[in-house]
């Protein structure tokens, strides 16, 4: 029983290795071609799936048996899993919408691939795990992988690589001129689009606390270590609103260790979720009209004349008239690329043409799942985020998480926050959309497990 206890812990530990290598191999041949192919990440899936799934997980054949003859009820919570498995579905069928278009038919077998065996291979690392330390590390495996694409950006920027720059104007790091230093912000080379690149280091930065561990001085050096790093990263490329996402995250994570009821706030916002572009629109309007808080106004002609949002209220404003004009393909969305493939990105796209760039994304997660996905799709969206935040809302109230869990939490309300100013858990960044699907195949993993134990 030891003997296979032992070939367990070591087939999770495997496991666990593989997927935090993805994040790294969907990007690492960028540094040959910008548009470089995520063959590699696809591969490392395919191989975790053909290990478990085929190979068995190294334990043995009854194990193996055992777990494949379970219900998947017993292992996974639906209530979490059901929602993220449709939303990728629709997120899978937007994608092959886009064929001919914006994709050519490798970028759709790749795009739907990492969807499919990523939720796939994740869930069957999940299988095999038999106890929360398991759990727990393949849970570390999402932290981790956005540490090592981090690092792979910092020694690829050191040793002379560079993405594709920005065209027309110098874009400023205001953080570095807050402490005197002149500088630009930096363009890392496994990215696409310094503010993408942003949320990547933002998520590293919160989601670094997944490794620290209180009975190992190691991991939590680990921890602060990778912290620091992301957190450098992201100074570079001078992303204030992620900035601003962490420090609210982690703000709300230490008051409602006091003040109770604002742990539902997660709730209200994904409640909100739809609305929160056109009150921002809004907001920013006003502060633009009256000249308020310029000094968070991007240097240059451009800058002053997108005010503080750089140019979000006009995108959301435009995207709130758009709405009102229904039509019967609201209903499913216009596919990948929605904004472009409905025209509507022509009435904003004046905000990047300027600076040499393509209208794609409209700066909300909301907004572009509705106009890739349609309806449909914001509702699954909303009903997958409400699931996952309330399940985890439940769980870190357990007192045998050591942490985890509430780091967790943190970690999704920051993405939450990032989702009101950035296109992100989506198909448009892979990375934090696999952070993602890992962070939610947990939750659904511990809250069955959770389950399982209650009615023992």
């Amino acid at each position: 029983m030891e003997a296979t206890s032992t070939r367990i812990r070591l087939s999770v530990a495997v496991d666990a290795a593989l997927l935090a290598l993805v994040p790294l191999g969907l990007n690492v041949l960028r540094l040959l071609d910008p548009n470089g192919s995520k063959v590699p990440g696809i591969a490392l899936l395919v191989l975790l799936l053909f290990k478990n799934l085929l190979l068995l997980p190294g334990v043995s054949i009854a194990y193996q048996r055992k777990i494949y003859r379970e219900n998947i009820s017993s292992r996974f919570d639906l209530k979490v899993m059901l929602p993220l498995v449709i939303m990728l579905v629709l997120i899978s069928i937007s994608v092959w919408r886009a064929l001919g278009s914006f994709y050519t038919f490798s970028n759709v077998f790749s795009n739907v691939a990492l969807l499919i065996f990523g939720v796939i291979a994740v869930g069957s690392a999940y299988l095999n795990a038999d106890n929360d330390e398991e759990r727990w590390l393949l849970l570390k495996a999402a932290p981790a992988g956005i540490l090592l694409l981090v690092l792979a950006n910092i020694a690829g920027f050191a040793v002379g690589f560079r993405s594709v720059p920005v065209i027309g104007e110098e874009r400023v790091n205001q953080t570095l001129s807050l402490l005197g230093i002149t500088a630009g912000r930096v363009l890392f080379p496994l990215t696409v689009g310094t503010n993408a690149f942003g949320s990547v280091c933002a998520l590293g930065v919160i989601s670094s606390f997944l490794l620290w561990d209180r009975r190992s001085i190691m991991a939590r050096l680990l921890a602060l270590a990778s912290a620091g790093a992301c957190f450098l990263a992201l100074v570079a490329v001078d992303s204030r609103a992620a900035m601003l996402a962490i420090f609210a995250a982690v703000l709300w994570l230490l008051v409602i260790r006091r003040i109770a009821v604002f742990r539902y706030l997660p709730v209200l916002l994904v409640a909100l979720g739809p609305f929160v572009p056109f009150l921002l629109a809004a907001l920013f309007r006003a502060i633009n009209e009256k000249g308020l808080l310029s000094g968070l106004v991007r240097a240059g002609s451009q800058g002053a004349k997108l005010g503080v949002g750089t140019g979000r209220q006009f995108i959301w404003t435009a995207a709130q008239q758009q709405i009102a004009n229904a039509e019967p393909l609201q209903l499913i969305g216009y596919g990948a690329y929605g904004p472009a493939q409905s025209k509507f990105s022509a009435s904003y796209a004046w905000i990047f043409n300027e600076l040499g760039q393509t209208a794609t994304s409209v700066h909300n997660t909301m907004l572009q799942t509705f106009f890739d996905t349609g309806y449909i799709g914001v509702i699954v969206w909303v009903w997958c985020l409400y699931a996952l935040v309330s399940c985890s809302l439940k769980l870190a109230k357990s007192k045998d998480d050591r942490g985890f869990l509430s780091i967790a939490l943190a970690t999704l309300g920051f993405l939450l926050l990032q989702m009101q100013t950035e296109v992100v858990v989506t198909i448009y960044g892979v990375e934090i959309l696999f952070f993602f699907i890992i962070l939610t195949v947990s939750i659904a993993a511990f809250s069955s497990a959770k389950l399982r134990t209650q009615v023992k």
